[in-house]
């Protein structure tokens, strides 16, 4: 039976129009291809290079590894073995020196201090002993700041015959650490007695302090250490160096620093170059105590200066009563 078409609504007669389906031409098929292949050509070459990259810097990183855990196995090898553990109370002998690396501890010794501690009460007790204390050697005087320039032995044994009291345990820091060290606590507020002023560009010291209190950073704090040019010398440095001390022990090293322990304990871990696991749990336990008891004395080896002014002379029977006052019950 044949369609009928039927009339609409306009009496129109509808008719069906095929639109004619347009074919692509040629050309931008091609083109299309070639764009196509030149960002599949683009991004392997990116891949190419991220690859080539990547492997470059694995293996520039894996050599610093290599040489990082070479390093660290040297270093490890040339500490001293730790002592044993602190027991009750221990006597530590610091040794300050101005080298900024420990290629070779065998110099000249800045400060000397000599820490007990008395982990039966918390307290602590800190003997400052000024670098220029006179002591016999081979029929002379020499400063006792000297002996390090012969090994750590010469200075423990130095120290320990002038304060007649066997010292075995040891920690030296250099300058840097110091800084570093001072500069983790965020400073440190201090009352600087007069002007600083001097500059060693010889040295690389340049020390630049006002008369007054105020807080110093890590860099100022050592020059604060370091100044010496006023009429008393080396034993105005040691007093400088136990107002540090005090300072530092009562108002820094407080309660409210023991959070920054586990941050501490990298850079002395890298830092300090000593014979005493520092970072045991049962030393770290110790330091809390210490820093919770908040007590510490300093006092200065006693003595006078010489006539020329330039060697601090011990005084024997002083330095008994000072030692039993203070380290008599150390190991």
């Amino acid at each position: 039976m044949a369609n009928k078409r039927f009339p609409s609504s306009t009496g129109r007669t509808r008719k069906t129009v095929k639109r004619r389906r347009r074919r692509p031409k040629l050309g931008r098929i091609i083109i299309f291809l070639i764009i196509i292949a030149l960002i599949l050509a683009a991004m392997f070459q990116a891949l190419r290079f991220a690859y080539g990259q990547s492997t470059e810097l694995y293996t520039y990183a894996a050599g610093l590894y290599k040489n990082y855990q070479s390093t660290r196995k040297s270093a490890q090898q040339e500490k001293p073995a730790p002592v044993p553990e602190f027991n009750n109370a221990d006597n530590i002998l610091f040794i300050g020196i101005n080298k900024s690396t420990y290629t070779d501890i065998n110099t000249y010794a800045d400060a000397l201090f000599i820490f007990h501690v008395d982990h039966s009460n918390g307290s602590l007790s800190i003997l400052s002993i000024p670098r220029n204390t006179a002591v016999p050697l081979n029929n002379t005087i020499v400063p006792i700041g000297s002996f390090q320039q012969n090994g750590i032995d010469q200075t423990l044994g130095a120290v320990s015959n002038l304060v007649n009291f066997r010292i075995r345990q040891y920690i030296i820091m250099d300058e840097t650490s110091l800084v570093d060290f001072i500069n983790a606590f965020g400073g440190i507020d201090l009352y600087v007695g007069s002007d600083m002023d001097y500059d060693d560009p010889q040295g690389n010291i340049s020390i630049h302090l006002k008369n007054g209190y105020q807080h110093l950073d890590g860099r100022q704090t050592l020059g604060y250490l370091q100044y010496r040019s006023d009429d008393l010398g080396d034993i105005g440095r040691s007093e400088r160096q136990e107002i540090f001390l005090k300072s530092f022990y009562t108002e820094t090293l407080t309660v409210n620093s023991i959070p920054k322990i586990p941050g501490l304990v990298n850079i002395l871990n890298n830092s300090l170059y000593t014979n005493i696991d520092l970072f045991s749990l049962t030393n770290l336990k110790n330091y809390i105590w210490l820093i919770k008891n908040n007590t510490v004395t300093v006092k200065t080896l006693p003595g006078k200066f010489s006539s020329d002014g330039k060697l601090w002379q011990p005084n024997s029977e002083q330095i008994n009563d000072t030692v039993t006052q203070m380290l008599s019950n150390g190991n």
